[in-house]
């Protein structure tokens, strides 16, 4: 049996290289679907950042008090209504040949009705027109009332210069008029359309902004006009600003 502790060394010696072999192999191996896996990873982020969406709102100043003495009575804005034609989350972009198309990767953050609702209402209450705006979701009781529905609300391209479209129609209510008087103020379709500096998304944004800011003006305009000439408001004092035309044309 001499010779049966070379053979058991040799064999030993095999099991330990086969054991090595084994784990470089599974060593080996992990590290390569790691590496595999990084790769991944890193180029899914990037896919990521290059594809993100982004969210915008409308970023409007409110403007000055433009009324000294406010109209004494209350005015309700309720929510604007969207058009069925036009879309609640991406921008839409008509090009000049008809054809359109929406910037998947800009989208309003929320419903473009709601926004606009919310920079009208925040407007009329800085103005200083009313002695009380307030919203649909308040108690308070109010005489006057405003609504309407955004018919439009997009992006045009034209012969390489862009502008933004907003098209809006609004009604005035005066639910405390006389018997047999009228009651509808005020219908009337906005159209309001801005140039924009660039054809990018970014700069037809920007150029909503104006819109939505000449659109909110025209609005009290009209309606402080409406009221001075029936008398109905009680008004007082009769100071627009000049810039507040109520028939400016766009």
């Amino acid at each position: 049996m001499a010779w049966g502790w070379p053979f058991v060394y040799l064999n030993l010696k095999m099991n330990d290289q086969l054991g090595l072999s084994v784990y470089s192999l599974w060593h080996n191996g992990h590290c390569a679907v790691l590496v595999l896996g990084f790769f991944i990873v890193a180029s899914g982020c990037g896919l990521k950042t290059r594809d993100a969406i982004i969210y915008h709102t409308l970023n409007v100043p409110p403007p000055d008090k433009e009324f000294k003495t406010p109209i004494p009575q209350t005015l309700m804005i309720y929510r604007f209504l969207l058009a069925p034609a036009v879309e609640s989350d991406s921008i839409p972009i008509s090009q000049s040949k008809g054809a359109w198309k929406s910037v998947q990767r800009h989208r309003w953050q929320e419903n473009p009705a709601d926004l606009v609702t919310d920079v009208i209402l925040r407007d009329f209450d800085a103005s200083g027109l009313f002695q009380k705006t307030i919203d649909q979701l308040s108690n308070l009781r109010y005489r006057y009332a405003l609504e309407g529905t955004v018919l439009n609300m997009h992006g045009v391209i034209k012969n390489g210069q862009a502008s933004a479209l907003i098209e809006l129609e609004a009604v005035f209510t005066d639910f405390e008029a006389p018997r047999r008087a009228v009651k509808e103020l005020l219908r009337k379709t906005y159209k309001v359309e801005i140039p924009s500096r660039g054809t990018s998304p970014e700069a037809i944004l920007s150029a909503f902004n104006l819109g939505v800011a000449k659109l909110s003006a025209l609005l009290r305009a009209d309606i402080s006009s409406i009221l001075e000439k029936s008398g109905s408001g009680d008004s007082g004092e009769k100071g627009r600003r000049a810039h507040l035309q109520p028939d400016a044309v766009i």
